[in-house]
């Protein structure tokens, strides 16, 4: 082999060396929060500027958006999920309206298309008030249940041991209305402690 075919092959070989590394393999996220927030990518990757542009591989990301403080932050955290494909920028965006029970923003934005995309997760039971509120409630409505139980079999107890006409029907009445009431308390029960078991099962 001469001189000249040397050449030209080593030569193919810088371009495609080159090219190679010059192809893009990377995308990029652009971060420009107003406030200490951290963002989480894929449960791995944890970043904490404000602003910042940070390349990261292609594919299914899974962003987690938290306050660096969770004082009087009642989500937390925010979640979206996109595609990136390789050579993409996208923006990330935060609002937060200020209001307690407003519930923040965290969206997605292509750079090149200024649409927002992905799919943003930071809905109800993202509340972090929720679960609380349901352990509250089934507590409560359980015991409300129990209660009212022994109520109704404390007047049908009565019942059944008067002898008086004219209290019968006093004790059926309020036998069968704090029967009710309990009845009405364990479903609250059982409703509150099955959301929140779906909760501690399927949300993320």
């Amino acid at each position: 082999m001469n001189f000249k075919i040397k050449f030209i092959m080593c030569f193919i070989l810088f371009v495609q060396f080159i090219s190679g590394q010059t192809t893009p393999d990377s995308a990029y996220i652009r971060i420009n929060f107003s406030s200490d927030l951290i963002l989480q990518i894929n449960d791995t990757l944890v970043i904490k500027n404000k602003e910042s542009i940070v390349p990261v591989a292609p594919g299914l990301k899974r962003f987690a958006l938290r306050p660096a403080s969770n004082r009087n932050w009642y989500m937390v955290p925010l979640y979206n999920t996109v595609q990136i494909s390789s050579g993409d920028t996208i923006d990330l965006t935060f609002d937060n309206p200020g209001f307690q029970y407003e519930v923040p923003s965290f969206k997605v934005i292509d750079l090149k298309s200024g649409m927002h995309i992905g799919k943003e997760q930071n809905g109800f039971w993202s509340n972090k008030m929720v679960k609380p509120a349901l352990i509250a409630s089934a507590v409560t409505a359980n015991w409300a249940s129990f209660y009212m139980r022994r109520q109704a079999d404390d007047f049908y107890d009565e019942y059944k041991k008067t002898s008086d006409i004219s209290r019968l029907n006093y004790y059926y009445d309020k036998a069968d209305t704090y029967d009710t009431y309990a009845t009405a308390a364990l479903i609250v029960s059982v409703a509150a402690t099955s959301a929140l078991l779906y909760i501690l099962i399927f949300d993320d």
